[in-house]
């Protein structure tokens, strides 16, 4: 009997096991089942920005330096030592300034004799005057020879002639005294002595002694090559500015920094023909320089407006991606899937770039979410707030070429 039991016992608690292990199995089974249904994905969201139509301004970059408006010789005009110099090198002077001193002495010794001089042929002259007056009625009165008279009034108009050139050595002996003091002969900003003190200036030639130069206004040169200039030409006509290049229209200027000279210019000089070798055409701009912040000699790029495109498509910079050299944009359709679009980006228009072929207006761009998305995928597409669109850009200028 107790063995009997035992079994029973024992064939109880498998068959409890055995469903124990069936009920875990089956739980386990459920559990996968729920784990291997297929996620529910979830459409991104991508901003976007309709393509724009407008007529923007192009303007091309180039390379300039800048030039004096005025550069003024001054030089020593008289022979002497070099005395004094009686300004500080690159400081501003005024028109009429004292600069140099020349040594006076000997000039003033040259006025001296020169004056003497011409005491002497005036009182020549006085006295041969005086006899010309005397011998005139003798000789009418056959008191003396008629020739005698004759070799007075001669005598007369040698010793006058004399006379005159002595009042002109004087004028000239006053003169080179008064060149040996040395003014500016403008307004502007003095260089560096091109002599010392104590040298021998003016001998055989007038020395240079220094550069004077007026930077208010300031030029800055360049050259545009024939097709640049036509289109400027024609931009005139279209805008009955005439045919002439001048200052009707605005240049704007950058300098080596990448900052914009606050002040723009205009162009007032054009050359007489094209440099055949290089094909261009020679410019100059006149730019306001109150500050004489600019100096000649310094290189800055020029804005020039050159032509407008009627119908330029416009999106923003960051829509337009590049990869291994070539530009493209992603393009939102009307049933919201995306297209990748390769463009040809022109000119730069502020913060926009100005596309020659790859989209057509009204068609819509993403500007923020390039990175969520993949051709042919569906979105759902945001309307960019018009600053959100827009990107920073320290550099930002006019529109000009994308070089």
């Amino acid at each position: 009997m107790f063995q009997y039991r035992l079994v029973n016992c024992l064939r109880g608690k498998v068959l409890w096991n055995v469903l124990l292990i069936g009920a875990y199995g089956l739980i386990s089974l459920m559990g996968c089942s729920e784990q291997e249904e297929p996620p529910i994905l979830s459409v991104p969201s991508v901003t976007v920005t309709p393509v724009r139509q407008e007529t923007v301004p192009i303007y091309e970059e180039y390379v300039g330096e800048t030039g004096a408006f005025t550069n003024v010789e001054v030089r020593a005009r008289v022979e002497g030592i070099l005395l004094r110099a009686e300004f500080k090198e690159g400081m501003e002077v005024e028109k009429g300034e004292l600069l140099f001193v020349i040594d006076p002495e000997p000039h003033k010794i040259a006025l001296e004799n020169a004056q003497a001089k011409l005491e002497r042929d005036a009182a020549n002259f006085r006295k041969a005057s005086n006899d010309v007056k005397r011998l005139r009625p003798l000789a009418e009165a056959k008191a003396v020879s008629q020739q005698k008279l004759d070799d007075a009034i001669a005598k007369a108009k040698e010793t006058r002639a004399i006379w005159k050139g002595s009042q002109t050595a004087v004028k000239d002996a006053k003169l080179k005294l008064g060149y040996t003091t040395v003014r500016a002969p403008i307004s502007g900003l003095i260089g560096r002595r091109k002599v010392s003190v104590g040298s021998l200036v003016g001998k055989g030639e007038p020395t240079l002694l220094a550069v004077v130069s007026r930077l208010d206004p300031i030029y800055v040169n360049f050259t545009m090559s024939e097709q640049d200039a036509f289109m400027m030409r024609d931009l005139h006509e279209r805008k009955q500015l005439g045919r002439a290049i001048d200052g009707s229209l605005p240049i704007h200027m950058f300098l080596q920094d990448g900052r914009e000279f606050p002040h723009t210019g205009a162009i007032d000089f054009v050359d007489r023909q094209f440099e055949s070798t290089m094909g261009t055409l020679a410019f100059r701009a006149k730019f306001p320089n109150p500050n004489h912040f600019l100096r000649p000699g310094m290189y800055a790029r020029v804005l020039v407006l050159l032509t407008e495109n009627t119908e330029a498509l416009l999106v923003p910079q960051r829509a337009v991606q590049e990869e291994q050299g070539r530009q493209f944009v992603l393009v939102v359709q009307d049933n919201k899937t995306v297209q990748r679009r390769s463009i040809t980006a022109g000119h730069r228009h502020g913060d926009e770039w100005i596309i020659d072929t790859g989209v057509n207006v009204d068609e819509h761009v993403v500007v923020m979410g390039q990175q969520r998305v993949r051709p042919g995928m569906t979105v759902n597409p945001m309307m960019a707030d018009p600053e959100q669109a827009k990107v920073e850009d320290p550099h930002s200028s006019p529109t000009q070429t994308n070089h």
